[in-house]
Order: C-alpha cells, then sequence, then structure tokens
C-alpha cells in the first residue's frame, strides 16, 4: 500500500500541474494563448487588471481545477491487485502525468522559447535603431493639432466577416474613412500591420507606435513602471511635440496603473487623464464601475468637453484616446447598442465603430478642425478567441487610418509595414521633417524608403526581435 506521506505529495503534485494547466486553458480561451512576454508583464503589473476579468479567470479555474483535479487524483485512491499483489503505480502515474500538463503548458504559453531567446544576443536592434537624437528632426512652422485613437484590437479584417451564412462588415464606417483618407496596407484594398512580437499586447503595441521599440521583458520587477520609470532614455513621440511646444494629453476610462500605462505616458510628456482622474473629478461616480472602468462612450464625451476646452489655447495640442470596449473577454457592449449579431463580441465592435463615427463627425465640425490630423490606429489584433471563426480574410492585420494630412503618400498600398513605422509616419503627417525618414525601427511610410519587414522580410524580423540585446538594456534603461 502507498504510504500517507507520499500520497499527500502525489495529491500536491498532480493539483499543482493542474492549476498551472488550467491556467494556461483560460489563457488560450479568453485571450487567444497569451505568451511568456506578455504573461510576465502582466503578473508584474497587474494592478488596475478588470474585475470582470479576473473573476473570469478564477471562476473559470476553479471550475477546471475541480473537474480536471477529480479525474487525475481518481487514479491515487485506487489500489490494483494483481494475484494478491499490489501494484504500486501511484509514482509512476504522478511523474507521467504531471509531466505531460506541465509539458503542454510550457509550449502553449512558449517558455522554451522565451528562454531560448533570453539564451540567444542578436545586434538587429543595435543595427537597425534609428536614434531621434542622432538625426535631424525639423519642427514645422504651422504646428498642427494631433488626434490620435488607439482603439482596442481593432482588426482590419473586421471589414470581411460572416455571421449566419450572411457577410457583415462590423466597421462600416472606419472602412469609409479609410478609403476616403489615407490607409497603409498590404493589399490594394484595406489592411495595415501585422501582429510583431513584444507589441503584440496593448502596452506593448502602444510602445511601438510611440516610440519604434518592442517591448522586452525579463523577470525584473524595477524594469517599468518602477520609481516613476519607463524607458526614460528612449526619445518617444511625446517626447518630441513636447519639445516643439505641443500639450499633451492621454485618455483613457480604465485604471492607467495596469500595465504602467500612467508611467509611460507621464515619463514621456503627457498628462494622463484616466478612470481614477474622472473619479477624482466627480465626472463620473465614486463607486462607478463598467467593465474596465468607464465605457468609451463617456471616454469620447470627456473628450469632446476637453478639446473644446485645450483648442482655445495658443500652443498646439496632442491628444492620445485609449478605447477598450472591445477588449476580450466578450467586449462591452454599450447600453445605447443592441447584440444585433448574438453574438457581444462582434455587437461590441459594430457599436464602437458607430461610437467613433459620432466623434469623428463632431470633430470635423468644430473650428480647430483644419488644422487637426487625426490618426486612428488599433494596438494588437484581437485576442479574443472565437473571433477567428467568423473572419473570412486570414491575414489579419491591424488597421489604420491618416485623416486630414494634405500630404500626398508615394506608396500606402502592397507595403510590409509594422506599428514600429507608426512613430515617424505620425510626425510626418504632422509636418515634421526627419533625416532618412526613419525614427527607431520605423519607417515614415509617406517616404518611399523601405520598411524593416521590406528590407529583411518579416520572417526573420519576428525571430530576430525577441532574442535577447544588450543594446536595449544598456541605452534605454
Amino acid at each position: 500500500m502507498i504510504s500517507k506521506k507520499k500520497k499527500v505529495f502525489y495529491t500536491i503534485i498532480i493539483l499543482i500541474s493542474v492549476i498551472i494547466f488550467s491556467l494556461v486553458k483560460y489563457s488560450e480561451e479568453a485571450f487567444g494563448g497569451a505568451q511568456m512576454p506578455q504573461i510576465i508583464y502582466t503578473i508584474i503589473l497587474p494592478k488596475g487588471t478588470s474585475l470582470d476579468v479576473f473573476l473570469n479567470g478564477l471562476f473559470f479555474c476553479v471550475k477546471y481545477v475541480l473537474k480536471l483535479g477529480f479525474v487525475a487524483l481518481f487514479p491515487l485512491f485506487i489500489n490494483l491487485k494483481i494475484k494478491d499483489k499490489d501494484i504500486k503505480y501511484q509514482g509512476i502515474y504522478t511523474l507521467v502525468l504531471s509531466l505531460i500538463l506541465i509539458a503542454y503548458s510550457i509550449t502553449s504559453v512558449g517558455l522554451h522559447t522565451y528562454i531560448y531567446n533570453e539564451l540567444t544576443k542578436s545586434n538587429f536592434l543595435k543595427e537597425n535603431y534609428v536614434d531621434p537624437k542622432a538625426v535631424k528632426i525639423e519642427y514645422p512652422e504651422n504646428k498642427k493639432n494631433l488626434i490620435y485613437i488607439l482603439v482596442e484590437s481593432l482588426e482590419a479584417s473586421y471589414e470581411n466577416t460572416e455571421f449566419d451564412g450572411k457577410d457583415i462588415n462590423l466597421i462600416p464606417y472606419l472602412s469609409s474613412l479609410a478609403s476616403d483618407n489615407i490607409n497603409f496596407s498590404s493589399s490594394d484594398g484595406l489592411g495595415g500591420f501585422k501582429n510583431y512580437p513584444l507589441a503584440n499586447w496593448t502596452a506593448a503595441g502602444t510602445l511601438a507606435q510611440m516610440s519604434g521599440l518592442p517591448l522586452r521583458v525579463r523577470l525584473n520587477l524595477t524594469d517599468y513602471g518602477y520609481h516613476d520609470k519607463f524607458l526614460n532614455n528612449a526619445v518617444m513621440l511625446g517626447d518630441i511635440l513636447k519639445d516643439a511646444g505641443y500639450k499633451n494629453y492621454h485618455l483613457t476610462g480604465s485604471d492607467s496603473a495596469f500595465g504602467a500605462e500612467y508611467t509611460l505616458f507621464t515619463n514621456h510628456g503627457y498628462t494622463v487623464e484616466d478612470y481614477n482622474y474622472a473619479k477624482d473629478r466627480g465626472l463620473i461616480p465614486e463607486d462607478y464601475y463598467e467593465f474596465w472602468g468607464y465605457e468609451d462612450r463617456k471616454l469620447f464625451a470627456f473628450a469632446k468637453d476637453k478639446l473644446a476646452s485645450i483648442s482655445q489655447d495658443e500652443d498646439p495640442f496632442s491628444m492620445v484616446i485609449s478605447t477598450i470596449d472591445t477588449h476580450p473577454i466578450d467586449g462591452y457592449l454599450d447600453k445605447e447598442c443592441s447584440d444585433t449579431l448574438n453574438y457581444q463580441y462582434g455587437s461590441s465592435i459594430l457599436c464602437e465603430d458607430s461610437i467613433i463615427k459620432d466623434f469623428i463627425t463632431w470633430v470635423q465640425s468644430q473650428d480647430f478642425y483644419d488644422n487637426t490630423v487625426i490618426v486612428i490606429t488599433g494596438d494588437h489584433i484581437s485576442m479574443q478567441t472565437d473571433i477567428k471563426e467568423h473572419l473570412k480574410d486570414k491575414n489579419r492585420e491591424i488597421y489604420n487610418v491618416f485623416i486630414n494630412t494634405n500630404i500626398s503618400s508615394v506608396n500606402s498600398k502592397n507595403r510590409d509595414i509594422t506599428p514600429f513605422d507608426m512613430y515617424p509616419t505620425i510626425l510626418y503627417s504632422l509636418g515634421f521633417k526627419i533625416e532618412n525618414n526613419r525614427l527607431g525601427l520605423g519607417t515614415n511610410l509617406f517616404s518611399d524608403e523601405k520598411t524593416i519587414t521590406e528590407k529583411y522580410g518579416y520572417e526573420y524580423v519576428i525571430k530576430e526581435l525577441p532574442k535577447y540585446s544588450n543594446f536595449y538594456y544598456d541605452k534605454f534603461m
């Protein structure tokens, strides 16, 4: 008979394996299988996470552990006898089962790939990064305002979806905006840029677009957000705009502590007005909480009020608006919208399109619009797992559009573009002239200069980006 101490030990080992496995399954089902850099970053900086996401994850994992745990532990409490001899198989069973569960978990979250990349050095970043301090950047005489909307999980592929056998465009207004203005695409039609490693979750995607840098993650609690630092040695979009005399604002309906968003923006030239700001100023009740804080309809209403005020100042302004309603799991369906698709996430995208339409239409009716550039992009492709079932175009790309630039593009279609290209491209759209049209890892897409992907190929870039870079930590940290 197996001893009680061994049985307790085996039980603990199996339960730990089951818990790890359940967490990974939740990540797969809820967020499309987040990889190690994002997981580490979120674990290190969890403050501000949506209560709904936390409770959904807890409920899922408890159910999974109870179901799988019962099945997994059952063999430990069976004593097999053949010809009156006990077969002591429990130790082997525990070892094999635990190895299977842990191996699956490691493979799913890419732990083996993460370890390989951390142990493999690459000079790719060093050889291709263009330091904004080392190139000539000419400020425009007429400084245009900037409204830059970072829409959660906004894909160009939402234009071509299918529900119950019917073709549906989830972003009819945003599609028309892209058609009537400048959309940088990999095809002749609506498109954008692919997901890139270390730029494929919100904090990383935001950093990539505003600095031309990936977000490298180590198991180091002091890398980001601690001691009020976030790549303080990097020169980002807000730093250049502030130096040029802009007043910079960042508006978001969530708690900007999440992912060190507050530190990222405040350390690089922005005043942040988030969920906590709205509560402190009495814009929402003290106990108000929807989804991740307050919903996007309120966010754009507050943005209108802010724009009406700051547009009266002599200084040019830039405003970054980060939305949240289309965040997994299932998105947030605004109370003024209905679930017309019988699929909440898709309906939340349709609703977001209408909310953005209302906001852009309002901006275009204001006196300050003539001297204002509007940029709308997604931050990454959606992590909502079941959205893939409805996408007819499997070549998933992140949406972008540049409005009211009064600049012609040399070639906006059939390009291999990256999120890093948004950095110099946004500056150029405002009238800034950049020596050799490159900043960070990005290329000014209004020029005929090749992007890093056009130069090296997508597969090579995504292979080299995640590898360890002494240059990154020595220069920026």
